[in-house]
Protein backbone atom coordinates (compact mmCIF):
# COMPACT_ATOMS: atom_id res chain seq x y z
CA UNK A 1 0.00 0.00 0.00
CA UNK A 2 1.53 3.30 -1.10
CA UNK A 3 1.39 6.45 0.96
CA UNK A 4 -0.18 9.59 -0.42
CA UNK A 5 2.25 12.42 -0.96
CA UNK A 6 1.78 15.19 1.63
CA UNK A 7 2.18 17.71 -1.19
CA UNK A 8 -0.75 16.15 -3.03
CA UNK A 9 -2.90 16.35 0.10
CA UNK A 10 -1.84 19.94 0.71
CA UNK A 11 -2.60 20.87 -2.89
CA UNK A 12 -6.05 19.29 -2.69
CA UNK A 13 -6.81 21.04 0.61
CA UNK A 14 -5.68 24.40 -0.77
CA UNK A 15 -7.74 23.79 -3.91
CA UNK A 16 -10.83 23.00 -1.82
CA UNK A 17 -10.37 26.17 0.25
CA UNK A 18 -9.78 28.37 -2.80
CA UNK A 19 -12.85 26.93 -4.53
CA UNK A 20 -14.84 27.53 -1.33
CA UNK A 21 -13.86 31.19 -1.08
CA UNK A 22 -14.30 31.78 -4.82
CA UNK A 23 -17.77 30.25 -4.74
CA UNK A 24 -18.75 32.30 -1.69
CA UNK A 25 -17.43 35.46 -3.35
CA UNK A 26 -19.48 34.77 -6.49
CA UNK A 27 -22.61 34.03 -4.45
CA UNK A 28 -22.17 37.25 -2.46
CA UNK A 29 -21.75 39.23 -5.67
CA UNK A 30 -24.84 37.62 -7.25
CA UNK A 31 -27.03 38.12 -4.17
CA UNK A 32 -25.79 41.69 -3.74
CA UNK A 33 -26.53 42.40 -7.39
CA UNK A 34 -30.00 40.86 -7.02
CA UNK A 35 -31.21 42.23 -3.67
CA UNK A 36 -29.09 45.22 -2.67
CA UNK A 37 -27.55 48.28 -4.26
CA UNK A 38 -24.02 48.29 -5.62
CA UNK A 39 -22.57 50.51 -2.89
CA UNK A 40 -23.72 48.27 -0.02
CA UNK A 41 -22.55 45.17 -1.86
CA UNK A 42 -19.09 46.65 -2.39
CA UNK A 43 -18.86 47.67 1.27
CA UNK A 44 -19.85 44.14 2.31
CA UNK A 45 -17.32 42.50 -0.02
CA UNK A 46 -14.55 44.77 1.26
CA UNK A 47 -15.52 44.03 4.88
CA UNK A 48 -15.66 40.31 4.17
CA UNK A 49 -12.22 40.38 2.55
CA UNK A 50 -10.77 42.33 5.47
CA UNK A 51 -12.18 39.82 7.97
CA UNK A 52 -10.71 36.90 6.01
CA UNK A 53 -7.30 38.62 5.94
CA UNK A 54 -7.46 39.29 9.68
CA UNK A 55 -8.33 35.67 10.40
CA UNK A 56 -5.32 34.60 8.35
CA UNK A 57 -3.06 36.94 10.30
CA UNK A 58 -4.54 35.76 13.61
CA UNK A 59 -4.03 32.08 12.78
CA UNK A 60 -0.53 32.45 11.30
CA UNK A 61 1.38 32.61 14.63
CA UNK A 62 -0.43 29.52 15.90
CA UNK A 63 0.47 27.59 12.77
CA UNK A 64 4.09 28.63 13.30
CA UNK A 65 3.88 27.39 16.90
CA UNK A 66 2.50 24.10 15.59
CA UNK A 67 5.36 23.69 13.13
CA UNK A 68 8.30 24.93 15.18
CA UNK A 69 7.34 24.37 18.82
CA UNK A 70 5.13 21.26 18.59
CA UNK A 71 1.95 22.96 19.76
CA UNK A 72 -0.72 20.36 20.33
CA UNK A 73 -3.00 19.93 17.33
CA UNK A 74 -5.99 19.81 19.69
CA UNK A 75 -5.09 23.24 21.05
CA UNK A 76 -4.71 24.59 17.53
CA UNK A 77 -8.14 23.26 16.53
CA UNK A 78 -9.72 24.85 19.62
CA UNK A 79 -8.00 28.18 18.94
CA UNK A 80 -9.03 28.03 15.28
CA UNK A 81 -12.65 27.27 16.21
CA UNK A 82 -12.75 30.19 18.65
CA UNK A 83 -11.34 32.56 16.03
CA UNK A 84 -13.77 31.23 13.41
CA UNK A 85 -16.78 31.67 15.72
CA UNK A 86 -15.65 35.18 16.61
CA UNK A 87 -15.31 36.00 12.90
CA UNK A 88 -18.80 34.68 12.14
CA UNK A 89 -20.22 36.82 14.95
CA UNK A 90 -18.47 39.87 13.49
CA UNK A 91 -19.87 39.07 10.04
CA UNK A 92 -23.37 38.72 11.47
CA UNK A 93 -23.03 42.07 13.25
CA UNK A 94 -21.79 43.72 10.05
CA UNK A 95 -24.73 42.31 8.11
CA UNK A 96 -27.22 43.65 10.66
CA UNK A 97 -25.59 47.05 10.65
CA UNK A 98 -25.23 47.29 6.88
CA UNK A 99 -28.34 45.68 5.43
CA UNK A 100 -31.10 45.79 8.06
CA UNK A 101 -32.08 48.97 9.87
CA UNK A 102 -35.24 47.51 11.36
CA UNK A 103 -35.53 44.18 13.10
CA UNK A 104 -38.54 42.94 11.12
CA UNK A 105 -36.23 41.18 8.67
CA UNK A 106 -34.16 39.51 11.39
CA UNK A 107 -35.53 36.03 10.63
CA UNK A 108 -34.53 36.41 6.98
CA UNK A 109 -31.10 37.60 8.06
CA UNK A 110 -30.60 34.56 10.29
CA UNK A 111 -31.77 32.27 7.49
CA UNK A 112 -29.42 34.03 5.05
CA UNK A 113 -26.55 33.79 7.52
CA UNK A 114 -27.03 30.06 8.07
CA UNK A 115 -27.39 29.38 4.35
CA UNK A 116 -24.27 31.31 3.34
CA UNK A 117 -21.97 30.98 6.33
CA UNK A 118 -22.67 28.02 8.56
CA UNK A 119 -23.77 25.34 6.07
CA UNK A 120 -20.90 25.95 3.59
CA UNK A 121 -18.35 25.63 6.41
CA UNK A 122 -19.84 22.29 7.40
CA UNK A 123 -19.97 21.13 3.77
CA UNK A 124 -16.32 22.14 3.24
CA UNK A 125 -15.32 20.22 6.36
CA UNK A 126 -17.24 17.10 5.30
CA UNK A 127 -15.87 17.32 1.76
CA UNK A 128 -12.30 17.53 2.99
CA UNK A 129 -12.83 14.61 5.38
CA UNK A 130 -14.30 12.49 2.58
CA UNK A 131 -11.49 13.43 0.17
CA UNK A 132 -8.92 12.60 2.83
CA UNK A 133 -10.53 9.20 3.47
CA UNK A 134 -10.70 8.42 -0.25
CA UNK A 135 -7.06 9.35 -0.83
CA UNK A 136 -5.78 7.49 2.21
CA UNK A 137 -7.80 4.34 1.48
CA UNK A 138 -7.22 4.31 -2.28
CA UNK A 139 -3.49 4.85 -2.17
Amino acid sequence: MNRVSPLLLLGIYVGFCLAYFLLKWLIYMFLGWTFFDKNKTNIWLESYSALIYYVGFALFPFVLFLVYFDLSLTNLVIIGAIILIFTKILMFYKWIKLFFHQFSGLFLLILYFCALEIVPCLLLYQGMIQMNNILLIKF
